[in-house]
């Protein structure tokens, strides 16, 4: 936990400043301990066949590059909301040796400019990351109900719970809210908004697709005393698809492709239990600009 290793840093070092955040250049002149979370490293590409202990170790294992985000408010008097003016800095630090091996600590040899990140791109990123996330637990019990694995049962509720989270947020926040300020209110109109829209838009489409495709799973594995979330789930998903439709038009969920990567098959479930949420086919498919990638 952050704030017992921050305490025992500052009893191991009392002459230093033990701070989470990103630290001054008059901070740099004294003793000073930055601590800051770091996020697994990204992985190119996405494999739905990939287990989950080999995605942990090419995300945990031998890195040398790390990421201090902070987020910085920027006040506008736009009235847009506040999702409006939370930008994101982020430093990179590089340092000499892998980590997170047979080594503990490595000396930093370079620390790159302050990177700014615009509320829009936060948008983006944090869209994508969710996406993914939900996608490597459809992936993980679709494995196992493709190859006739076994899973813990009790383990389906944190599915359940994302699943849930996701739609409910496109419904009533989260992205219902990107889209009505990044992409319907006159702040669209601005470029850098303008720039992104259309990763926006992407990141919408694969957000769609993979609760789709996750609802599918969902519906093989939910415990009976959980089936009314399911079904909940059902008519949330159906209304973040009716409210993102005015932005990126209708998607088609019969494809197994999506702009992160392949959505596996579910055609070896039975016509009787693969409910499929959504059944609309007809699709707007924009191709992606180099900001989406």
């Amino acid at each position: 936990m952050n704030d017992q290793m921050m305490r025992e840093l500052t009893d191991k070092f009392p002459g230093a400043k033990v701070d989470p955040r990103l630290p001054s250049e008059e901070d740099k002149k004294k003793q000073y301990i930055y601590v800051f979370n770091m996020e697994p490293k990204e992985v190119e590409g996405f494999d739905p066949y990939m287990p989950a202990s080999e995605l942990m170790i090419k995300q945990v294992c031998s890195i040398n590059t790390f990421y201090s985000k902070t987020p910085v408010r920027k006040r506008r008097t736009e009235g847009y909301g506040e999702f409006a003016e939370w930008h994101r800095h982020v430093t990179t630090y590089t340092t000499k040796q892998y980590l997170q091996g047979t080594l503990r600590r490595s000396e930093v040899i370079q620390i790159s400019p302050v990177k700014e990140m615009s509320p829009i791109e936060c948008a983006v990123y944090d869209t994508n990351s969710k996406t993914i996330e939900l996608m490597h637990q459809a992936c993980y019990y679709w494995r196992c109900l493709r190859f006739g694995l076994e899973y813990a049962p009790q383990a389906v509720s944190n599915f359940t719970m994302l699943i849930t989270g996701i739609v409910n947020a496109a419904v009533n926040g989260g992205t219902a809210v990107f889209q009505q300020i990044f992409l319907e209110s006159p702040m669209a109109k601005e470029p850098i908004c303008q720039r992104y829209a259309q990763a926006l838009k992407n990141a919408f489409s694969d957000q769609l697709r993979a609760v789709n495709f996750a609802l599918i799973i969902h519906d093989q594995i939910v415990p009976d005393v959980s089936r009314p979330l399911h079904e909940q789930a059902l008519g949330n998903f159906k209304d973040m698809a009716s409210k993102m439709e005015p932005a990126i038009g209708k998607v088609d969920f019969s494809q197994g492709k999506a702009y992160f990567g392949e959505i596996p098959p579910t055609d070896f479930l039975t016509p009787k239990d693969k409910k499929a949420p959504h059944e609309e086919s007809k699709v707007d498919e924009s191709p992606a600009d180099e900001s989406a990638k």
